[in-house]
Protein backbone atom coordinates (compact mmCIF):
# COMPACT_ATOMS: atom_id res chain seq x y z
CA UNK A 1 0.00 0.00 0.00
CA UNK A 2 1.25 3.48 -0.86
CA UNK A 3 1.41 5.37 2.43
CA UNK A 4 2.07 8.77 0.85
CA UNK A 5 -1.61 9.49 0.31
CA UNK A 6 -4.43 9.35 2.80
CA UNK A 7 -8.05 8.83 1.79
CA UNK A 8 -9.89 12.17 1.86
CA UNK A 9 -11.90 12.59 5.03
CA UNK A 10 -14.96 14.66 5.64
CA UNK A 11 -14.80 16.69 8.85
CA UNK A 12 -17.32 19.36 9.77
CA UNK A 13 -18.71 19.18 6.25
CA UNK A 14 -15.33 19.96 4.63
CA UNK A 15 -13.40 17.42 2.61
CA UNK A 16 -9.64 17.29 3.25
CA UNK A 17 -6.80 15.54 1.45
CA UNK A 18 -3.64 14.80 3.38
CA UNK A 19 -0.34 13.94 1.66
CA UNK A 20 2.99 12.88 3.13
CA UNK A 21 5.69 14.82 1.24
CA UNK A 22 9.45 14.89 1.70
CA UNK A 23 10.49 18.50 2.27
CA UNK A 24 14.09 19.63 1.68
CA UNK A 25 15.05 23.02 3.17
CA UNK A 26 17.60 25.47 1.77
CA UNK A 27 20.17 24.20 4.28
CA UNK A 28 19.71 20.61 3.04
CA UNK A 29 17.60 19.32 5.95
CA UNK A 30 15.14 16.61 4.83
CA UNK A 31 11.83 16.27 6.68
CA UNK A 32 9.01 13.75 6.20
CA UNK A 33 5.79 15.56 7.10
CA UNK A 34 2.04 15.36 6.83
CA UNK A 35 0.49 18.11 4.74
CA UNK A 36 -3.12 19.09 4.10
CA UNK A 37 -4.20 20.11 0.62
CA UNK A 38 -6.47 23.17 0.85
CA UNK A 39 -7.53 24.06 -2.67
CA UNK A 40 -9.21 27.24 -1.43
CA UNK A 41 -6.05 28.74 0.08
CA UNK A 42 -4.45 31.57 -1.92
CA UNK A 43 -0.90 30.92 -0.65
CA UNK A 44 1.24 27.91 0.19
CA UNK A 45 1.56 27.97 3.97
CA UNK A 46 3.66 26.31 6.66
CA UNK A 47 2.97 26.35 10.38
CA UNK A 48 5.23 28.79 12.23
CA UNK A 49 5.58 26.43 15.22
CA UNK A 50 6.83 23.66 12.90
CA UNK A 51 9.35 26.11 11.39
CA UNK A 52 10.63 26.98 14.88
CA UNK A 53 10.64 23.39 16.18
CA UNK A 54 12.49 21.97 13.14
CA UNK A 55 14.74 25.06 12.81
CA UNK A 56 13.76 25.58 9.18
CA UNK A 57 15.51 28.65 7.70
CA UNK A 58 13.21 31.58 6.86
CA UNK A 59 13.46 34.72 4.74
CA UNK A 60 11.74 38.03 5.34
CA UNK A 61 8.91 39.08 3.02
CA UNK A 62 9.40 42.41 1.23
CA UNK A 63 5.94 43.45 2.44
CA UNK A 64 3.95 41.85 5.28
CA UNK A 65 0.76 39.97 4.37
CA UNK A 66 -2.44 40.50 6.34
CA UNK A 67 -4.28 37.18 6.44
CA UNK A 68 -8.04 37.43 5.94
CA UNK A 69 -10.91 34.99 6.34
CA UNK A 70 -13.33 34.33 3.50
CA UNK A 71 -15.69 36.98 4.91
CA UNK A 72 -12.94 39.63 4.81
CA UNK A 73 -12.27 39.78 8.55
CA UNK A 74 -8.65 39.70 9.68
CA UNK A 75 -7.37 36.27 10.77
CA UNK A 76 -4.61 35.88 13.32
CA UNK A 77 -3.07 38.34 15.70
CA UNK A 78 -0.27 39.66 13.48
CA UNK A 79 0.76 39.97 9.86
CA UNK A 80 2.76 37.28 8.08
CA UNK A 81 6.35 38.50 7.71
CA UNK A 82 8.37 35.37 6.85
CA UNK A 83 8.51 32.65 4.24
CA UNK A 84 10.35 29.37 3.70
CA UNK A 85 11.99 28.30 0.43
CA UNK A 86 11.75 24.53 0.01
CA UNK A 87 11.81 21.63 -2.40
CA UNK A 88 8.83 19.34 -2.07
CA UNK A 89 8.70 15.74 -3.30
CA UNK A 90 5.46 13.79 -3.37
CA UNK A 91 5.74 10.29 -4.80
CA UNK A 92 8.50 11.31 -7.24
CA UNK A 93 6.92 14.64 -8.26
CA UNK A 94 9.16 17.60 -7.34
CA UNK A 95 8.18 21.24 -6.83
CA UNK A 96 10.11 24.28 -5.60
CA UNK A 97 7.89 26.30 -3.28
CA UNK A 98 7.91 29.46 -1.23
CA UNK A 99 5.59 28.90 1.75
CA UNK A 100 4.54 31.73 4.03
CA UNK A 101 5.03 30.97 7.71
CA UNK A 102 1.44 30.94 8.98
CA UNK A 103 0.54 32.14 12.42
CA UNK A 104 -1.43 29.40 14.28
Amino acid sequence: MNNRYVVPQKRLGVQELEVKPLLTTTNGKKLKLSAMVDSGCTHTCIDEELVKKKKIPTKKLERPITCRNSDGTIAGKKDITKFVKMDLNINGHNEQLDAVAMIG
